[in-house]
């Protein structure tokens, strides 16, 4: 007898939703069995409706365990077929002792034959012959025995013959079920794989709240001081422009003052020629002078007991011109 192991794949994130209804809609890794209980299925595909599980586009056998039930159904109808065999053997020995009863009666009946044949030889021929017959009845008699007896050992073969292909087909199904009980292990151990994962991944994720929720903090303050400081930046944009006013104001001072101090310049320069003139007649003259200005276009002249010589001349910020003597 051929026995199959059936192939079982699982897949994590499966879902037992029970016995199959036509009417229900699954998900996706959704496991169900069918109504005779012998197979489960995974369906493969989201919005799973009305789709017969025989349909390999739309559910995945994992399970199947008709040929187990069909090897259980096997064994029980060879053991009833045993039964029968059994039953039929008791009925022929029941008749081979009733036969053999039979045969003692007849030899009974042989041994009181043969006590007349004593007195009445005629009767005993008769009886002889009738031993004879009966003889011969037992004869047929235990070789109807030995047929049945023959028949006996060949259903007892046959039964034993039965029950090692039950006993194997009783090891085939310990396999399978060893194979499907390391599956739900493997399963199991995904299983608990799966959420280790996703323990560690939650675990990173409050991490990283914790970082957004700091982060989030830093960034109010951070908005704080920029709110502050473009409430000073805006104070420092209007006093820029003022300064700005301000400075154009005096831009235009300075220019009026730059035009003002050229030609005090023009002035200067010429009061500086004059000036070095008188100096040289003042050398000339030996009169002792220590410097000299030119003021709002008038040359001043200092003058200390002592003689000297010119050092420098310097016009100042207020365009005068300073001379000074080396004494």
């Amino acid at each position: 007898m051929a026995n199959e192991i059936q192939e079982i794949r699982y897949q994590v994130g499966e879902a037992w939703k029970g016995t199959y209804n036509a009417a229900t809609s699954y998900g996706n890794a959704a496991v169900v069995q069918d109504p005779t209980g012998l197979s489960v299925y995974r369906s493969l595909k989201p919005g799973n409706a009305g789709h017969p599980l025989s349909d390999t586009s739309w559910w995945f056998c994992i399970i199947n365990l008709s040929s187990i039930k069909e090897a259980a159904d096997n064994i029980a109808a060879t053991d009833a077929e045993m039964e029968e065999h059994e039953a039929a053997r008791v009925a022929a020995e029941a008749q081979r002792v009733s036969k053999e009863q039979a045969r003692v009666n007849a030899e009974n009946a042989r041994i009181q034959a043969e006590q007349t044949r004593a007195s009445q030889e005629t009767a005993r021929v008769q009886a002889e012959q009738t031993r004879v017959n009966q003889e011969q009845v037992r004869v047929n008699q235990e070789e109807t025995r030995r047929l049945a007896e023959n028949s006996r050992l060949q259903a007892e073969e046959q039964r034993v013959s039965k029950e090692t292909q039950r006993v194997n087909a009783e090891q085939q199904r310990v396999l399978a079920e060893q194979n499907r009980a390391a599956a739900e292990q493997d399963r199991i151990d995904s299983e608990l794989q799966r959420v280790q994962n996703e323990q560690n991944r939650l675990q990173r994720a409050n991490q990283d709240h914790a970082t957004a929720v700091a982060d989030h903090t830093t960034a109010v303050h951070d908005n704080e001081v920029a709110e502050a400081d473009h409430a000073t930046a805006v104070t420092d944009h209007a006093t820029a422009e003022s300064d700005h006013t301000r400075a154009e104001s005096d831009h235009t001072r300075a220019q009026n003052d730059h035009t003002t101090a050229a030609a005090d310049h023009t002035t200067a320069v010429s009061d500086h020629e004059t000036a070095v003139d008188d100096h040289e007649q003042v050398q000339a003259m030996n009169c002792g002078l220590i410097g000299l200005a030119v003021d709002d276009g008038e040359l001043i002249l200092t003058q200390n007991a002592e003689t000297g010589t010119v050092e420098s001349g310097t016009i100042t910020d207020d365009g005068d011109m300073e001379i000074v003597f080396n004494v």
